[in-house]
């Protein structure tokens, strides 16, 4: 699905070249598709996903006001520094769930193609094409503390990371839908 959203890439002119693509869906019909899906969340996070920078606060934004919801159900201790932690976790979140770090070894392909003709799955990635990001490195991009990342804010990031891939998930799912029933 990923292929068929960042037809709404502005800077994508082409889609009929020799590396393959999908030369009869337009970047109209994709963002018809999108302004479809009722959720705000999702269809921003695969607009966001797709190049779209203008939707990254707004993506920010749906997410700070889904995660303060989650932390009030499920009674996240608050501390002197919570808000300033909180802020930082969900602008991790939303950073390294766009913008993963890109395999080295394998370019973000998945594969690497031995003597021409064998291609095996990357060993490096496992095939995603990307590296998830030390936990450090999100601890430090979020301004929090290394030991109260781990005690606390890194299982609070899985949740913010959960709720994203939830989101992604109803996105391709709702744009699967309406894109197989107006075909």
């Amino acid at each position: 699905m990923l292929e068929i959203y960042s037809l709404l890439n502005p800077k994508v002119s082409n889609y009929g070249d020799a590396k393959g693509g999908i030369p009869e869906i337009t970047p109209e019909m994709v963002a018809a598709c999108l302004g479809q899906i009722p959720i705000t969340g999702p269809a921003l996070l695969v607009r966001t996903m797709a190049g779209d920078d203008t939707c990254r606060e707004p993506l920010t934004t749906a997410l700070r006001k889904h995660i303060a919801y989650l932390a009030s159900l499920k009674r996240w201790k608050t501390g002197p520094k919570f808000w300033d932690y909180f802020e930082g976790l969900v602008r991790a979140s939303v950073h390294f769930y766009v913008l993963p770090d890109t395999c080295k070894r394998c370019k973000g392909r998945g594969e690497i193609v031995r003597m021409k003709t064998r291609v095996e799955k990357c060993s490096l990635c496992q095939g995603a094409g990307r590296k998830e990001p030390r936990e450090a490195d999100k601890a430090a991009f979020a301004g929090i503390p290394r030991a109260t990342w781990d005690d606390t804010w890194a299982d609070r990031y899985a949740q913010a990371r959960g709720v994203l891939s939830e989101w992604e998930d109803l996105a391709d799912r709702a744009t699967k839908r309406i894109w197989w029933t107006e075909i």
